[in-house]
């Protein structure tokens, strides 16, 4: 006996291991997919989808939260890193995503869309 593993051996492998992935990507994608409506994502979704910065009162306006949530929520990303203020003044703040925060939103799109 060969202690070689056969070609279909290994084929078999790699098709295991493939649908093991695919797997977790459906998972991945079910999940994520749950949090598509989460103010944090529906924020993300409005900076990317527009082609200036913008500002709490019209990211409000447009994702439907109040102006304290928003405040609160473009907190939360400016600390991880997904959206930078784009210019800032005494009364009035700027905002869109970073580099990685479009990166993740095209990864976090696809996934929700299969």
């Amino acid at each position: 006996m060969s202690s070689r593993m056969g070609v279909d051996d290994c084929c078999d492998t790699c098709r295991r291991e493939l649908e093991r992935c695919l797997d977790v990507h459906r998972s991945l994608a079910r999940l994520l997919g749950m949090y598509s409506s989460h103010p944090l994502n529906r924020i993300m979704s409005f900076l990317c989808t527009i082609e200036s910065a913008a500002s709490i009162r019209r990211i409000s306006r447009n994702v439907g939260l109040t102006h304290k949530n928003t405040a609160r929520y473009l907190e939360l990303l400016l600390n991880a890193g997904l959206v930078e203020v784009s210019y800032k003044t005494v009364n009035l703040k700027l905002y869109e995503p970073s580099d990685i925060g479009r990166r993740l939103r095209v990864f976090f799109e696809r996934s929700w869309h299969g």
